[in-house]
């Protein structure tokens, strides 16, 4: 390990993440034109966006990572069979019964509210103290163009029963990737929720990890509150799907673990040895509907890769 850095986030998504203090992270960072800019955070009180850059950041040597923290105990997870994805072979995702542990515990239910009152559900997962990550498009709708205008995360959500109960946190700041706003696609899309509330501190949060190398056959675990396994509503309950990396590219990873509706925004996580459970990427999107029950590469859930630019967005 290069660096030993107790809080951080994907890309942007690193940066909101590992605040170690109650500054906001994109306060620490100078502004730039909006045509210039690599990331945007939208303010959901002012409703004011400033515009940053990812220039300013160190670079990284290939392997760099961050370690997760488990505050109330890991629970050891072990490569269950194949055939997970989108749905790649049969639906073999299971449900999470113990969501109070990690790393289960870091995952959070993710509820959106646009400007035309209608409410979303997605997924995400904390990296720091006061930072989520999630996907880009659970934070903004570029068919409206605008930012989601309230969002609220629970998190380690079993049904009704909320572990962490009065640790629901409503959103501050959003961080979103520039070129998702305005090219779209699953290789920018990733986002950052700053909370108002150090709710990490409670949850704890998983490892993040980046390289240049590929990760193609690495067995990965996803987890999340996807509305629909095996054809049957599941209401909010948390489900773990497994698979394997099949296909890296420069800011996407596909493969065949198990994700539908709702799944959007949740970790996609290898263990190492070094540093347990770590992110490497965040569950984004798949192949079509009219693919599910096909095996890869017909079939393929895919990943927004987490890249060196977002690692190093850490403070």
């Amino acid at each position: 390990m290069k660096k030993s850095r107790i809080f951080s986030a994907l890309s942007v998504i690193l940066t909101i993440s590992l605040l170690a203090s109650n500054s906001l992270l994109v306060d620490a960072r100078d502004q730039v034109n909006e045509n210039n800019s690599d990331y945007q955070a939208y303010n959901i009180s002012s409703g004011e966006i400033s515009y940053y850059s990812f220039d300013d950041l160190e670079t990284l040597e290939n392997g760099e990572y961050s370690p997760g923290y488990f505050p109330n105990g890991c629970e050891g997870l072990h490569e269950q069979g194949l055939l997970p994805a989108a749905v790649v072979g049969s639906d073999n995702r299971t449900k999470v019964d113990n969501t109070a542990v990690g790393p289960y515990c870091n995952t959070v239910y993710v509820s959106m509210t646009f400007s035309d009152g209608k409410t979303y559900r997605g997924s995400g997962f904390m990296i720091g103290p006061k930072a989520v990550v999630t996907a880009g498009h659970c934070l903004y709708n570029r068919s409206m163009k605008e930012y989601a205008t309230s969002v609220t995360v629970v998190p380690a959500k079993n049904g009704n029963t909320e572990p962490y109960g009065s640790a629901t946190a409503s959103a501050s700041n959003l961080i979103v990737s520039s070129d998702f706003i305005s090219k779209g696609g699953p290789d920018y899309d990733w986002g950052i929720i700053e909370l108002d509330t150090d709710l990490g501190s409670k949850t704890g949060w998983l490892g993040l990890r980046t390289q240049g190398d590929s990760y193609d056959n690495t067995y990965v675990w996803n987890t999340g509150y996807p509305t629909v396994v095996n054809g049957k509503n599941v209401g909010t309950t948390m489900y773990v799907g497994t698979g394997y990396v099949k296909s890296s590219s420069t800011y996407t990873l596909k493969g065949t673990w198990d994700a539908s509706g709702g799944n959007s925004g949740g970790p996609v996580f290898a263990n190492y040895d070094s540093t347990g459970y770590t992110a490497i990427g965040i569950l984004t999107s798949g192949s079509a509907d009219s693919t599910f029950g096909d095996q890869y590469p017909t079939a393929y859930s895919t990943a927004t890769r987490i890249t060196n630019d977002m690692y190093n967005l850490n403070p």
